[in-house]
């Protein structure tokens, strides 16, 4: 026997060599889910002439939550100093199963969650839900901060990045080669 599949494990082997013509033996194999669904492979060496090698499928689903934050990158934009903007995060659960959000963090000088989730918060599947983010800068510059979630979802850490700038208003230069234009 061989099993090929980090998902799978042989439990229970095969409690003799030779099975009988006509008799059967069970194998117990364990499904450990590392994704939504992972394949693998049993293979089977025998001396059966006319097959001697036998090839069996593994397939595993779990039932799972799955986290999905958009946008990846929240651009807040242009702002100038002391004026706010405001924009957010859709997080939703693309998964079989409840997510559950346990842990909420925004870090990043000039943002601010303005209506943080009630925790810990529940989505279906198919459900999503809106972060706020309010974007003040305090001086001019450049600016960047991380939305992190923590939850039941595959790796339980999920994050997201904001940036958004601000200084002086940018200015159109136009100019008008030649200068005199007759109608």
């Amino acid at each position: 026997l061989q099993l090929e599949g980090a998902a799978f494990t042989v439990m229970q082997t095969l409690q003799e060599d030779v099975i009988a013509p006509g008799d059967h033996q069970e194998l117990l194999i364990q499904y450990e889910p590392l994704n939504m669904s992972d394949e693998g492979w049993l293979k089977i060496t025998s001396n059966d002439p006319s097959e001697d090698k036998s090839l069996v499928p593994l397939v595993g689903a779990t039932s799972a939550p799955l986290l999905i934050l958009e946008p990846t990158t929240l651009d807040m934009g242009f702002v100038l100093p002391g004026e706010t903007r405001e924009d957010g995060f859709t997080v939703r659960n693309d998964g079989t199963a409840d997510l559950i959000i346990t842990s909420e963090l925004l870090m990043g000088t000039g943002f601010e969650l303005t209506d943080p989730l009630a925790l810990p918060q529940t989505l279906e599947p198919g459900e999503d839900t809106w972060i706020n983010v309010a974007y003040h800068p305090p001086v001019d510059g450049t600016y960047s901060g991380t939305l992190w979630l923590e939850s039941n979802t595959f790796g339980s850490i999920t994050q997201g990045q904001i940036i958004g700038e601000t200084g002086a208003p940018p200015q159109a230069v136009c100019s008008v080669n030649p200068e005199t234009v007759a109608p």
